[in-house]
């Protein structure tokens, strides 16, 4: 007899699947563009659209932090904002140009009534959500010849329409979007790329919404088109290299070490034996600002744990039980990533650290350590807290550059 619940019997019933792998853990997250603004339009889903528009934007939000997601219908707009908990967003009734200083990436899904071809924007790119049944991947097929008649009157040649199929594994959905990729080679002048599946619907928390009324579906391409214009004037916070990981000891060390065999430290262990309290003391002296932020914060108290996928950024508590997330990225990508790991493994960090282990809501502050102040200027009132490193007579000093008021951070 099978050990399987009723539910999970109907569920692969309905989703094609003869022995559906147990719902563990976060589902898998679609691989999508790298767009700040996503435009999102809805093909035959097995349920609401509303959904699966929720699940695409709280994926995004897991890899890419903070992600708002815009839908209208006659008398409002309403704006979702996934991972925003603990940050000062300001959704303004008259646009949203405020909220992009916090959220970077956007989807902005095309209301009902509305073309495929409306979709269409400069600078987004184009999502199409479907089903992964014969009557989804017809309505599909429709969506696409309608995007590729109007695609062709843009000068982007080759502009692709990204797929996401829902309630199906990923091989069936990789199946499907397979079969609509070769009939779109064959038959139109649009590429179809698969971004991957939405499997199951997964249970959403801490989302800010905000509607407002002075926005309705008659708004969609002016709402779109701010978006993108508001991102690109912030963009140089989010993508510009951040100038901060180079090397800048190595010039100091390329005089000590100008003779030929540039290997020969490695290689002649012995003689770094010789006087091993000197090089420890320039080792450190060199190195220290570097190899361990916790040494600007004596106020905290380190943790051995890193976050898997941003193993650069350093995590402390302080004596309130509050998570302080310590990082010198510039660009903040280091600092979304690790906030997004550590609101998904809380349940772990708690665990492992015991004075977390009574904090069931938890409270995350980001800290930014910077080579030159000037650096600062774009991440004012971002809720991080700005800091730059300093080293005066062999001491190590913190200048902070705000405090948690002017950051924008929750009280």
């Amino acid at each position: 007899m099978s050990t399987r619940s009723t539910y999970q019997d109907l569920a692969a019933h309905f989703m094609g699947a003869t022995e559906p792998a147990a719902p563990i853990g976060a589902g898998t997250s679609p691989r999508l563009p790298d767009a700040a603004v996503l435009v999102a339009l809805c093909g035959n889903l097995p349920s609401m659209s509303g959904i699966w528009l929720a699940q695409l934007a709280e994926r995004l939000a897991r890899t890419d932090g903070p992600t708002g997601l815009v839908r209208f219908d006659d008398q409002r707009m309403r704006v979702d904002l996934f991972h925003a908990e603990g940050r000062s967003v300001a959704v303004a009734e008259h646009g949203l140009p405020d909220a992009c200083r916090v959220v970077r990436r956007w989807i902005v899904a095309l209301p009902d009534g509305y073309a495929a071809g409306d979709c269409v924007i400069p600078s987004t790119e184009l999502v199409l959500l479907t089903g992964c049944d014969e009557a989804a991947k017809a309505a599909a097929r429709v969506k696409l010849q309608e995007l590729s008649s109007k695609l062709e009157t843009v000068p982007v040649t080759g502009r692709p329409v990204h797929v996401v199929t829902v309630a199906a594994s990923q091989e069936v959905g990789a199946a499907a979007a397979g079969g609509l990729s070769q009939w779109a080679d064959g038959q139109l002048a649009t590429p179809v790329r698969w971004c991957g599946s939405i499997e199951r619907v997964d249970r959403l928390e801490g989302v800010v919404t905000a509607e407002i009324r002075s926005r309705t579906r008659a708004d969609f391409t002016l709402v779109a088109t701010q978006l993108c214009d508001a991102l690109r004037a912030v963009a140089s916070r989010f993508d510009e290299p951040a100038p901060i990981d180079p090397p800048i000891q190595r010039p100091i060390d390329l005089p000590r070490t100008v003779t030929p065999p540039s290997k020969e430290p490695v290689m002649a262990t012995a003689p770094a034996y010789v006087d091993p309290d000197l090089a420890a003391q320039r080792s450190a002296r060199a190195d220290a600002p570097r190899s361990s932020l916790l040494a600007w914060f004596p106020e905290f108290v380190g943790l051995r744990i890193r976050p898997a996928n941003a193993s650069q950024v350093e995590l402390a508590i302080d004596m309130h039980g509050r998570l302080h997330l310590l990082s010198t990225d510039a660009s903040t990508r280091d600092l979304r990533v690790a906030r997004s790991w550590c609101t998904s493994n809380w349940s772990l960090l708690s665990s492992a650290v015991v004075d977390l282990k009574d904090v069931s809501v938890p409270e995350m502050v980001d800290h930014l350590v910077l080579d030159e102040a000037r650096l600062a200027v774009p991440l004012h009132g971002s809720g991080i807290l700005l800091h730059v490193g300093v080293e005066v007579a062999g001491q190590r000093r913190r200048i902070d550059l705000n405090d948690e008021q002017s950051a924008g951070l929750s009280a």
